[in-house]
Protein backbone atom coordinates (compact mmCIF):
# COMPACT_ATOMS: atom_id res chain seq x y z
CA UNK A 1 0.00 0.00 0.00
CA UNK A 2 1.44 3.06 -1.07
CA UNK A 3 1.40 6.07 2.37
CA UNK A 4 2.48 9.24 1.55
CA UNK A 5 5.79 10.41 3.08
CA UNK A 6 3.80 13.10 5.02
CA UNK A 7 2.19 10.19 6.42
CA UNK A 8 5.02 7.78 7.17
CA UNK A 9 6.95 11.44 8.57
CA UNK A 10 3.38 11.84 11.09
CA UNK A 11 3.79 7.78 11.77
CA UNK A 12 7.18 8.39 13.14
CA UNK A 13 5.99 10.11 16.20
CA UNK A 14 5.36 6.47 17.02
CA UNK A 15 8.42 4.98 18.44
CA UNK A 16 8.07 1.45 17.23
CA UNK A 17 9.13 2.86 13.76
CA UNK A 18 12.28 2.14 12.59
CA UNK A 19 12.00 0.92 8.81
CA UNK A 20 10.41 1.82 5.90
CA UNK A 21 10.71 -0.34 2.56
CA UNK A 22 10.82 2.57 -0.13
CA UNK A 23 9.48 1.37 -3.48
CA UNK A 24 7.85 3.64 -5.22
CA UNK A 25 10.49 4.05 -7.92
CA UNK A 26 10.46 8.07 -6.48
CA UNK A 27 14.34 8.80 -5.37
CA UNK A 28 12.78 11.97 -4.38
CA UNK A 29 10.55 10.53 -1.67
CA UNK A 30 13.53 9.05 -0.58
CA UNK A 31 14.91 12.11 -0.20
CA UNK A 32 11.40 13.56 1.26
CA UNK A 33 11.25 10.26 3.95
CA UNK A 34 15.51 10.68 5.66
CA UNK A 35 15.32 14.38 5.40
CA UNK A 36 12.33 15.24 6.74
CA UNK A 37 12.92 12.23 9.56
CA UNK A 38 16.49 13.78 10.35
CA UNK A 39 17.57 9.78 9.65
CA UNK A 40 15.14 9.11 12.22
CA UNK A 41 14.06 5.90 10.33
CA UNK A 42 16.18 3.41 8.15
CA UNK A 43 14.77 2.73 4.50
CA UNK A 44 15.22 -0.31 2.37
CA UNK A 45 15.25 0.19 -1.02
CA UNK A 46 12.74 -2.00 -2.99
CA UNK A 47 12.91 -0.72 -6.60
CA UNK A 48 15.86 -3.08 -8.21
CA UNK A 49 16.51 -0.63 -11.23
CA UNK A 50 17.23 2.07 -8.62
CA UNK A 51 19.39 0.32 -5.77
CA UNK A 52 22.67 1.76 -6.70
CA UNK A 53 20.99 6.00 -6.26
CA UNK A 54 19.39 4.32 -3.04
CA UNK A 55 21.90 3.10 -1.17
CA UNK A 56 24.15 5.99 -2.06
CA UNK A 57 21.65 8.56 -0.66
CA UNK A 58 21.32 6.39 2.84
CA UNK A 59 19.07 3.50 2.18
CA UNK A 60 20.41 1.35 4.61
CA UNK A 61 19.07 -1.99 2.71
CA UNK A 62 17.79 -3.36 -0.86
CA UNK A 63 15.09 -5.84 -0.99
CA UNK A 64 15.76 -6.81 -4.26
CA UNK A 65 14.34 -9.33 -7.00
CA UNK A 66 17.52 -9.40 -8.87
CA UNK A 67 19.63 -11.30 -6.17
CA UNK A 68 16.93 -14.28 -6.87
CA UNK A 69 18.48 -14.82 -10.05
CA UNK A 70 21.78 -13.72 -9.38
CA UNK A 71 22.58 -13.24 -5.54
CA UNK A 72 26.36 -13.08 -5.60
CA UNK A 73 26.65 -10.09 -7.93
CA UNK A 74 24.16 -8.21 -6.60
CA UNK A 75 25.23 -8.88 -3.13
CA UNK A 76 29.07 -6.90 -4.38
CA UNK A 77 27.67 -4.39 -5.70
CA UNK A 78 25.56 -3.64 -2.56
CA UNK A 79 28.37 -4.56 -0.39
CA UNK A 80 30.67 -2.18 -2.49
CA UNK A 81 28.29 0.70 -2.08
CA UNK A 82 28.88 0.10 2.29
CA UNK A 83 32.30 0.43 1.42
CA UNK A 84 31.83 3.47 -0.30
CA UNK A 85 34.03 2.10 -3.21
CA UNK A 86 31.22 3.85 -5.61
CA UNK A 87 33.24 3.23 -9.16
CA UNK A 88 33.72 -0.61 -8.18
CA UNK A 89 29.53 -0.58 -7.57
CA UNK A 90 28.62 1.84 -10.59
CA UNK A 91 30.60 -1.25 -13.29
CA UNK A 92 28.49 -4.10 -11.07
CA UNK A 93 25.22 -1.99 -11.42
CA UNK A 94 25.67 -1.08 -15.36
CA UNK A 95 25.98 -4.85 -15.77
CA UNK A 96 22.58 -5.89 -13.94
CA UNK A 97 21.32 -2.41 -15.16
CA UNK A 98 19.91 -4.14 -18.39
CA UNK A 99 18.30 -6.78 -16.40
CA UNK A 100 16.69 -4.48 -13.36
CA UNK A 101 14.05 -3.15 -15.87
CA UNK A 102 12.13 -6.59 -16.43
CA UNK A 103 11.52 -6.33 -12.77
CA UNK A 104 9.83 -3.25 -12.82
CA UNK A 105 8.79 -1.89 -15.78
CA UNK A 106 6.67 -5.00 -17.51
CA UNK A 107 4.25 -6.39 -14.92
CA UNK A 108 4.99 -9.48 -14.63
CA UNK A 109 8.34 -9.63 -12.68
CA UNK A 110 7.76 -13.35 -11.26
CA UNK A 111 7.60 -14.88 -14.55
CA UNK A 112 10.84 -13.05 -15.90
CA UNK A 113 12.43 -13.79 -12.59
CA UNK A 114 11.85 -17.41 -13.07
CA UNK A 115 12.60 -17.66 -16.71
CA UNK A 116 15.89 -15.94 -16.21
CA UNK A 117 16.85 -18.62 -12.89
CA UNK A 118 16.29 -21.30 -16.43
CA UNK A 119 18.18 -20.11 -18.11
CA UNK A 120 20.76 -19.87 -15.34
CA UNK A 121 20.65 -23.38 -15.23
CA UNK A 122 17.99 -23.30 -12.09
CA UNK A 123 14.71 -24.47 -13.12
CA UNK A 124 11.74 -22.68 -10.64
CA UNK A 125 9.22 -23.94 -12.70
CA UNK A 126 6.38 -21.74 -13.94
CA UNK A 127 4.14 -19.26 -11.96
CA UNK A 128 1.03 -20.23 -10.79
CA UNK A 129 -2.02 -18.76 -12.52
CA UNK A 130 -3.23 -16.31 -13.70
CA UNK A 131 0.00 -15.40 -14.48
CA UNK A 132 0.90 -16.73 -17.78
CA UNK A 133 4.74 -17.26 -18.92
CA UNK A 134 6.65 -14.23 -20.58
CA UNK A 135 6.03 -13.82 -24.20
CA UNK A 136 8.80 -14.95 -26.51
CA UNK A 137 9.35 -11.25 -27.34
CA UNK A 138 10.17 -10.36 -23.46
CA UNK A 139 12.37 -13.88 -23.33
CA UNK A 140 14.48 -12.59 -26.07
CA UNK A 141 14.77 -8.97 -24.25
CA UNK A 142 15.80 -10.84 -20.76
CA UNK A 143 18.22 -13.38 -22.68
CA UNK A 144 20.04 -9.45 -24.07
CA UNK A 145 19.85 -8.32 -20.88
CA UNK A 146 21.33 -11.08 -18.52
CA UNK A 147 24.16 -12.40 -21.37
CA UNK A 148 27.08 -10.73 -19.91
CA UNK A 149 25.31 -11.38 -15.83
CA UNK A 150 25.68 -15.35 -17.14
CA UNK A 151 29.32 -14.87 -18.10
CA UNK A 152 29.80 -12.86 -14.72
CA UNK A 153 27.51 -15.87 -13.21
CA UNK A 154 30.11 -18.65 -13.86
CA UNK A 155 32.60 -17.24 -12.15
CA UNK A 156 29.94 -17.30 -8.94
CA UNK A 157 29.50 -21.04 -9.05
Amino acid sequence: MDISSDTILRLLELKNIEYCKECTGNIRRQRQILLGSNYGIKIFSGWDDQCYEAIGFGAVSWVSMAANVFPQTCSAMVHLLFEKKYEEAWKVYLELLPWLPHLEDYGNAKQAIKYAATRRGRNLGTCRQPFLPISEEQKEAVDQAIVGLLERGKCDE
